[in-house]
């Protein structure tokens, strides 16, 4: 199963192209939604959008300590 960070940037990557490319407008066909999409895709590549973390690794284990066992 997943990690919850994981589920989050999943959910996030999968929203973008509803988010920033279709919004709330209709396609008139399936043809015109695939050349949009394709093109935002071009777009989006091109733009590297990467995930904006809050906090270090260092950060987060020093945080999350107690969720994660001690392996000696």
């Amino acid at each position: 199963m997943a990690a919850d960070g994981s589920r989050n940037w999943k959910r996030t990557e999968l929203s973008a192209p509803t988010i920033q490319c279709l919004g709330s407008k209709r396609s008139p066909s399936v043809g015109a939604l695939n050349a949009e999409l394709a093109a935002w895709h071009v777009w989006r590549n091109a733009s590297q959008k990467g995930v904006d973390w809050q906090f270090s690794a260092d950060d987060a284990r020093r945080k999350l300590k107690r969720l994660y066992p001690i392996i000696l």
